[in-house]
């Protein structure tokens, strides 16, 4: 076999209840299999996932390691990817057919881009849909101004393990990373991933003009409700907002949270503030037509969240009405 384009890396610890869909999904892509190589690196599961995985060889190569998180699971399958790229799979999700075709084209269209992401569906154990995280248009990210910075922040939910692909000359500047990383190296590397490349993105488009009230791609204005009739306030918040959970409380109340973002302090609820008063839970959404709405701006990094105190620490979701 001569060398693959593609070098798809599945890292997994005990997901015997996911796993064979995750590969699954990878097998039937509708792209050339004789240009993908298919890696799994077993963090030393103790339950039954090597046996499923031995099932799909020798299309699928088993790499077994001793338990050490998920950065030492990078780091020790990485190196055996010979893939121009290097597309990242969670065994605990999986992808859409036509998820390698859309990223590689994108790759050999813009050959400055050095890593994409893109958006997701969180299903339960069961497959019914919870919520959709994609982003509103694309973007690409240089990290060549403080709005480029800040905006990435905004993005990176986009570049998780399942969502990631990098080129991989990039990784091979990167490597190796820190092994104390256990959970959540997705992040590091991909963070790492865009800084060693200085490009990321689906494609190239022009940078915002750096201004301290340009809007943010999370925020929602008037004319983006009015364009969107039948979705609900917190579904255009779901659309919008990278990252931004919604789930119902077992009285019926609507209940958000913000995850992905390194400022935010455990796993409460983001503050609400509506013309300037601040109201706590998502709750206050209720009490607000969304025709009287002017706009809503999501406040993640803490410069932005610092004049709301601990109050603020999980994020500050923004609303203000017309004529205020």
């Amino acid at each position: 076999m001569g060398r693959p384009s593609v070098s798809v890396l599945i890292d997994t610890y005990n997901h015997e209840k996911f796993i064979e869909q995750a590969i699954v999904s990878v097998l039937e892509q509708n792209f050339s299999a004789s240009d993908v190589e298919i890696f799994i690196v077993d963090d030393g599961s103790t339950d039954g996932t090597p046996e499923i995985i031995k099932k799909f060889a020798p299309r699928v190569t088993y790499l077994p390691k001793k338990n050490g998180g998920q950065a030492s699971a990078f780091n020790f399958g990485i190196p055996h990817c010979r893939g121009e790229i290097v597309a990242f799979l969670d065994a605990d999700d999986w992808w859409e057919p036509n998820k390698l075709s859309t990223v590689i084209s994108q790759f050999e269209s813009h050959p400055e881009i050095g890593a994409i992401g893109h958006g997701l569906y969180e299903v339960d154990e069961q497959g019914k849909r919870r919520f959709i995280n994609i982003p509103d248009h694309t973007y690409s990210c240089h990290l060549i101004s403080n709005e480029e910075t800040r905006q990435f922040t905004e993005l990176r939910s986009f570049l998780g393990t399942s969502r990631l692909a990098v080129r991989n000359s990039v990784l091979a500047r990167i490597l190796p990373l820190p092994d104390a990383l256990l959970v959540e190296a997705d992040e590091f590397l991909a963070t790492l991933a865009v800084v060693g490349c200085s490009h990321a993105g689906a494609r190239p488009t022009p940078a915002p003009t750096p201004s301290p009230r340009a809007p943010r791609p999370s925020d929602i204005r008037a004319e983006d409700i009015e364009r969107s009739p039948a979705m609900s306030i917190e579904e255009l918040l779901i659309a919008r907002v990278p990252g931004l959970m919604v789930t119902r409380a077992p009285d019926g109340h609507t209940v958000m949270q913000l995850r992905g973002v390194t400022s935010l302090n455990g796993d409460g609820e983001p503050l609400f503030v509506v013309n300037g008063l601040a109201l706590g839970s998502a709750s206050s959404l209720g009490a607000i037509s969304r025709f009287d709405i002017a706009s809503i701006e999501v406040l993640k990094d803490p410069a932005s969240t610092a004049a709301w105190g601990m109050r603020g620490s999980n994020g500050v979701i923004v609303i203000k009405t017309k004529g205020f």
